[in-house]
């Protein structure tokens, strides 16, 4: 059994198939490597989408946005 940094993230983000998560343990069990690998996953993990869903961005300047606007119609 291959185990790589995606099944690590997949596992962290509790997005792995679940078949796969008793091999994951199973890993963590048997290698320190691993098990730190996940710790520091876990570690690193923060909730980018629900942060940047909230962030307020401020509106286009109309100049820029009738540039934007003359730039997508030449294309």
């Amino acid at each position: 059994m291959t185990i790589d940094d995606a099944d690590l993230l997949a596992y962290v983000d509790r997005t792995l198939a679940h078949a796969r998560v008793a091999d994951i343990e199973r890993a963590m069990h048997e290698s320190v490597d691993i098990a730190n690998r996940v710790i520091w996953l876990m570690a690193s993990k923060f909730p980018y989408t629900e942060i940047v869903g909230r962030q307020s961005l401020p509106a286009l300047p109309v100049a820029l946005r009738l540039r934007i606007d003359r730039l997508i119609a030449a294309a």
